[in-house]
């Protein structure tokens, strides 16, 4: 949760404990049979708990936060925004300050003006640091920062080679990428392996599908799930499942600052592994 908070901008932080206090206080409004606080008399229950729920989502990531900030902070935002419009437009007339009351509105916007602005600056700055790296894919190229771009760059480029274009690759605990970017199938019903989402049959179900239809390829990425509360696949989680990945497949390569003579999920070092069935001779 710390590292999640520690990479979102002060201002962003304060949006779920903002949104928590105005659900919990219209709640408490609602049971007294009083009328809303004039604070979110403008935002529908229903707008106001959903950003509720989209802000606690955030705010409970526990180590990553990823795209998901993508899909689950403008509405929490733009409810908050709303809110700090509403107080300064309600600040009494009759408080003596200086500005004057009737300036809030337009010193809030302001304010919000300059944050946005410092906020595009310093992604600007940051996707121009030169650990990104641009790494060219069949589906087009994407920048990636450093050394994960290069052990992306050399796995694609032993992939391609060593998989046929209808030739199937699987990969844990997250690889799908690699199957969408080479046009490669996956065996497997899911591309994603992460805490919680296989219970124990669908766990069997995919080492079924594995012996009944072993990919040309099996790639290992070292994708920690933080933020599920666990941290190795194969350690932490679905240990069956690793165990027979490694029974089966062998190493034929690997990449990453991480690569070594038995590479783990969850090592500290960066790294993508490629295992090929144990019987098959090297292409």
């Amino acid at each position: 949760m710390r590292e999640t908070l520690d990479l979102l901008p002060p201002l962003v932080r304060a949006v779920p404990p903002v949104l928590f206090a105005a659900a919990i206080a219209g709640a408490a409004l609602r049971l007294r049979g009083r009328s809303r606080n004039a604070l979110v008399a403008g935002v529908p229950d229903s707008v106001l708990l959903l950003s509720l729920l989209f802000a606690a989502r955030l705010f409970l990531a526990a180590g990553y936060v990823g795209p998901y900030d993508g899909f689950y902070l403008p509405l929490p935002i733009v409810v908050a925004v709303a809110m700090l419009c509403r107080a300064a437009a309600g600040i009494p007339a009759r408080i003596d300050v200086s500005p004057r009351p009737t300036a809030f509105p337009a010193l809030v916007a302001a304010s919000l003006v300059v944050f946005l602005a410092a906020r595009i600056g310093a992604l600007a700055l940051a996707y121009r640091n030169p650990a990104w790296s641009r790494v060219a894919t069949p589906a087009g190229p994407l920048f990636v920062t450093e050394p994960i771009a290069g052990a992306t760059r050399g796995s694609l480029a032993d992939l391609e080679r060593r998989v046929p274009p209808n030739g199937s690759i699987a990969g844990f605990p997250d690889a799908g990428f690699f199957n969408w970017v080479l046009g490669r199938a996956n065996p497997l019903a899911q591309d994603q392996f992460f805490p919680g989402h296989l219970d124990r049959a669908a766990e069997l179900e995919a080492i079924t599908r594995l012996s009944r239809t072993p990919p040309d390829a099996v790639v290992l990425v070292n994708v920690r799930t933080a933020g599920h509360g666990r941290a190795a696949f194969g350690k932490d989680y679905l240990g069956e499942l690793d165990g027979f990945v490694r029974s089966r497949f062998r190493p034929a390569a690997q990449f990453g600052p991480g690569a070594g003579s038995s590479p783990r999920v969850g090592d500290p070092g960066f790294f993508i592994q490629i295992l090929v069935p144990a019987g098959r001779p090297a292409p």
